[in-house]
């Protein structure tokens, strides 16, 4: 190397790669494969092969992702129609009270949070007592 630029700066990241036992491999390593060097000249490219050969060598894991993902999802959806036709069971057992029994507070459902399951904020679909006026007609026929 003639140019004495160079050479500092080589000499200064050659003192820096012999600090310790990891580097110093790593050193070796980028002298013996030249062709993983010059892959750095395009550095997305070089990330971009990189991501691939995990996802390559990775590949079942990443299989076995998806199928628990698909076996989750699945469940998700039985959960939910479940959830559903409780709902729509327990409707029915408090309009069949309401129509039986008059009471000054008649049961009503509260808004069941029918959304997603897991949601936050439900209402856990419980009972509420509303008062019944004296004058009003709310029993049903």
């Amino acid at each position: 190397m003639k140019d004495k630029e160079l050479r500092k700066r080589f000499d200064a990241v050659a003192t820096k790669l012999n600090r310790n036992a990891g580097l110093r491999e790593f050193r070796d390593y980028m002298q013996n494969n030249e062709a993983f060097l010059s892959g750095l000249t395009n550095l997305k490219k070089f990330k971009e092969d990189v991501l691939k050969s995990y996802l390559k060598s990775n590949v079942q894991l990443y299989d076995d992702l998806m199928q628990q993902y698909s076996k989750a999802k699945q469940r998700k959806k039985e959960i939910e129609e479940e959830a559903r036709k409780e709902s729509t069971q327990w409707d029915a057992v408090i309009d069949m009270f309401n129509t039986r029994f008059f009471v000054p507070f008649p049961l009503r459902g509260q808004e069941q949070g029918r959304g997603d399951v897991g949601a936050e904020g439900n209402g856990g679909g419980r009972l509420h007592l509303s008062r019944r006026s004296r004058y009003s007609s709310n029993r049903r026929g």
